[in-house]
């Protein structure tokens, strides 16, 4: 009999690759709730445990598409269609990540296509899509189980149409494609980016945010060994899906900055806490310490276009590689500098709301916005750190803020 906490396990299994979780009402296939938020930010892990590990009977299911970077699943109701494709394509068969539902079976692969459709034999799921996933029990009583399950690294990236997933090429869609790489073939170079530069790349991003997720994708991109050229193309793509668009000539630059130096792999790309950015205009305080620009960044970043963000302290000593005590210390002095809001809830962890300054007058967001160097950050008084939390700057991946004030947040004065 499954438990509550297998299904919690599972549920954060399936988000440190990266899925979009959500919890499904018992011995139904309707979301438990509004889900919509979903689609472009996964939920959280305090979010996840907050669902599924209070002994609730929920069931679990993942968004398809953009919000699991480009997960799709073939839907096969019909079993003899479904072992004709597997007597065609055998090797697929045979790794492609594949569960026994009630009817047939889920076929689940990484894809350029996005664009959900009905089939004969069942759907192509992918955006505005979700599946049940294991250890989830179907209406029927039936519970859904892994034959193949997936593998240690990302799931396969295919050609569903040569893969005979697909009977004809679909229409074209505004996602952006796999990134080619000329020294390896393509599956190999998308599976290895973060799966925030493939959200980014199929939806962009918000307009505080669109700085500083574009650089971001270009800097892995970069790590990654994609030219210039190539990446280029796929993130002003990117950048005219964002919103507002962002505009090319502010984002030519940051690309160019993001690919003037050697960039190094994510440190945890499975980890989609493991990237985020320093504002320029908090990196540059001479009166903050190294742990409190950590700190800060990783809350904005929870926090994005929302009101607030509330991690407990321990995901937030997670985030920063800091320990518990120096992230109480750092909080406190966020707060005594008025760049931090903390409101404690009852039975709760606490809200959290960050407050950046504007960008100074007569500076543009591509100067405030710009890369932060090395000799911005490195005259810094010794931090209250010990060696076991010992920070280090070069190990954050994207070191670049958006810089620019949310409608409706608040300033620091």
């Amino acid at each position: 009999m499954t438990s509550s906490t297998d299904i919690l396990n599972a549920a954060l299994a399936y988000a440190r690759r990266g899925w979009s979780v959500i919890p499904i009402r018992p011995g139904t296939k309707k979301a438990a709730g509004q889900w919509k938020q979903f689609q472009t930010e996964p939920a959280s892990v305090d979010r996840l445990r907050a669902w599924f590990g209070n002994g609730s009977a929920y069931s679990l299911a993942v968004i398809l598409g953009s919000a699991s970077g480009g997960l799709v699943c073939r839907d096969f109701d019909d079993m003899a269609t479904y072992e004709s494709w597997t007597a065609r394509f055998p090797d697929l068969a045979r790794t492609l990540p594949t569960v026994a539902t009630a009817r047939g079976r889920h076929v689940y692969f990484q894809a350029a296509c996005l664009t959900p459709r009905k089939l004969d034999d069942g759907e192509y799921r992918a955006n505005g899509n979700y599946c049940l996933l294991p250890p989830s029990l179907h209406p029927t009583g039936v519970r859904y189980a892994w034959l193949v399950p997936p593998p240690v690294e990302d799931v396969p990236i295919i050609d569903p149409v040569k893969s005979g997933l697909l009977p004809k090429a679909p229409t074209p869609t505004s996602a952006a494609p796999p990134v080619q790489d000329e020294a390896a073939p393509a599956s190999r170079t998308a599976s290895r980016l973060m799966q925030r530069t493939h959200r980014f790349l199929g939806v962009g991003a918000a307009e505080r945010h669109r700085n500083s997720e574009l650089f971001c994708a270009a800097c892995d991109m970069a790590a990654n060994k994609i030219t210039q050229g190539q990446a280029e193309d796929l993130l002003l793509a990117a950048c005219a899906r964002c919103h507002p668009p962002y505009p090319t000539v502010e984002a030519r630059p940051t690309i160019e900055s993001a690919f003037s130096q050697p960039r190094k792999p994510a440190r945890t790309r499975e980890d989609p806490w493991g990237c985020y950015s320093i504002p320029r205009c908090i990196a540059q305080r001479r009166d903050l310490k190294p742990s409190d620009k950590l700190v800060l960044g990783a809350l904005d970043y929870r926090q994005r276009d929302k009101h607030d963000c509330y991690p407990g302290q321990t995901k937030i000593a997670e985030d920063t590689g800091l320990n518990r005590d120096t992230v109480n210390q750092v909080i406190r002095r966020l707060k005594t500098a008025g760049l931090l809001t903390v409101r404690p809830t009852k039975g709760g962890a606490n809200h959290y709301t960050t407050h950046l300054p504007e960008i100074p007058t007569g500076q543009t967001p591509a100067d405030h916005n710009r890369p932060v160097g090395e000799s911005d950050t490195k005259r810094h008084d010794s931090d209250d750190v010990g060696t076991k939390d010992a920070e280090k700057p070069q190990d954050i991946h994207a070191e670049h803020p958006d810089g620019q004030t949310a409608p409706g947040r608040s300033i620091a004065t």
